[in-house]
C-alpha cells in the first residue's frame, strides 16, 4: 500500500525535536519538506518563497 499526500503544507520545525528521531526518520521529514517546497513554490512570490523555505529546511 501507498499513500500520497493530498495537501502539500510543512510540518512544524519548531514543535519537532530531531534528537527524538531516528535518522530514516529525518530523511522522511526532510524528503517530504523538500517536496512541499518544489510543489508549492511555483504559485508564490518571492516574500512567500521565503517565508516557505525557511519552514522547509532540513532538520
Amino acid at each position: 500500500m501507498h499513500l500520497e499526500p493530498i495537501t502539500w503544507i510543512p510540518f512544524d520545525l519548531d514543535a519537532i525535536n530531531p534528537d527524538l528521531m531516528s535518522e530514516e526518520e529525518r530523511q522522511m521529514m526532510n524528503d517530504y519538506h523538500k517536496l512541499v517546497y518544489e510543489v508549492t513554490s511555483p504559485y508564490l512570490d518571492d516574500e512567500e518563497k521565503e517565508w516557505l523555505k525557511k519552514y522547509t529546511r532540513e532538520i
